[in-house]
């Protein structure tokens, strides 16, 4: 059995234990576990460690494994929207790193808000172009009535 057979297993049984698509790919000079909005990097690589103990995904074993677990544009919204809105664009653009802080601590965004959230999230990742920055830009804006 080769290391990209353990990679394959690895990711089958990686995205079956969190509920969305994992992969484990070679990117020099290490094996990396990427996926997004699922369950928070924490969490995965604890129970990855967990069955590594069990040798699933052998020949490449948990040790070799990088974790990097990415943000969509959807959870960014989201992130701002149960923040709130800053008072300025300067104050949202300092704002930023709390907003991937939240991103980051939060598994399953999509599963912890309701659906007005969701929808609101969604138009805020339209009119922001999934952009973080323009998005928390247009969350200061003053409105006009």
């Amino acid at each position: 059995m080769k290391r990209s057979d353990g990679a394959k297993s690895w990711s089958r049984v990686l995205s079956e234990l969190a509920q969305v698509r994992v992969s484990v790919e070679w990117e020099r000079p290490t094996w990396r576990v990427s996926w997004q909005d699922g369950p928070t990097r924490e969490v995965l690589m604890a129970r990855a460690a967990a069955l590594g103990g069990y040798r699933v995904g052998a020949p490449l074993p948990f040790e070799e494994l990088r974790f990097a677990r990415s943000n969509s544009a959807v959870a960014g919204a989201l992130a701002w929207l149960a923040r709130g809105s800053a008072k300025s664009p300067a104050a949202a653009r300092a704002a930023i790193p709390e907003v991937e802080a939240f991103c980051s601590n939060t598994g399953y965004p999509r599963t912890r808000f309701d659906a007005g959230a969701l929808a609101a999230a969604e138009l805020l990742r339209r009119v922001g172009h999934g952009d973080v920055a323009e998005m928390g830009s247009l969350l200061a804006r003053p409105s006009h009535r």
